[in-house]
This record gives C-alpha cells, structure tokens and sequence, in this order.
C-alpha cells in the first residue's frame, strides 16, 4: 500500500496548473537550485505577486510607503549585487585554482551566511515594488552559492 504524502499546508487546495514546457523547465530549475519543489516554489511566487498587489494600489504608486522601508529595499539590492560579485568572484577561483582550493570553503561559508541575513532583511520588505527584482536574485544566488557547495565537496 502506497504512503501518502506528508501534508506541508494544514489548509490547502490541489490546483492543477499548465505551463508551457520552457517555463516549467526553468521552473524546475530553479526549485532545484533553491532546493525547494515546484509546488512550494510557486506558492512563495504567488504570494508574493499577490502580497505586492495589496501593498501597491494605484499601479504601483505607493506615497504611503516609509522612506525608511524604501532605503532598506535600496541598501538590500546593493547589498545583494555585492554578493552576487563575491560568488562571481569564488566561481572564477573555482575555475582556476580547481576544487581543493581550501581558502574557497570559508569564501561560500561567509557568501551563504551573507545570503541568510539578507533573506531576513528581505522578509521586511517584501511586498514592495521592486521586491520581486530582490526575490529572484536571491533565488539566482542562493541556487549559484548551492552549485558552489557540490563542486567545492
């Protein structure tokens, strides 16, 4: 007798969905690379899309936005391109120097523990126009820091 699937929402409903192959293949991609389903993918997608509707009347013109919150979205993306340029730059030594380069270990410790508190800053600003930008760099990184990992072991 086949097991049945632990129950991951308490309250859900089962939404068939069809994408188009391209689509779904980059989807897989991706969920692999955060290392997350389809399913739980899609669901933080459109959450997302939709916690930003809520938070963004007027097509996208929020003058009720805390400047304050703006600037950290700011600071966020600045924060983040400076570790995709850090990965960028342990993938170029990987390259290089070849996996047993020990010094690369710390480098992808400290990018993924960068990658942990800008996913917490996140948190605070999700929802905001320009979020989406920083949800799928984080995606991106996250995926990229993981590929580093399994080269690296």
């Amino acid at each position: 007798m086949p097991v049945p699937r632990p129950r991951v929402l308490s309250d859900s409903k089962v939404v068939p969905i069809v994408f188009e192959r391209e689509l779904y293949i980059e989807l897989v991609k991706v969920a692999r690379a955060e290392g997350v389903s389809v399913s739980a993918l899609v669901r933080m997608l459109v959450g997302e899309y939709l916690a930003s509707k809520k938070k963004v009347p007027n097509g996208g013109q929020n003058p009720g936005v805390d400047p304050v919150i703006k600037m950290d979205l700011e600071d966020l993306e600045e924060e983040l391109d400076r570790l995709v340029e850090t990965v960028r730059g342990i993938e170029v030594d990987l390259h290089r120097l070849g996996e047993k380069a020990p010094r690369l270990h710390m480098r992808i410790t400290g990018a993924e523990n960068t990658l942990k508190k800008l996913r917490a800053k996140y948190r605070a600003v999700r929802g905001l126009p320009g979020s989406e930008r920083v949800a799928v760099k984080l995606l991106e990184i996250a995926g990229r820091i993981k590929q580093l990992k399994k080269t690296v072991k």
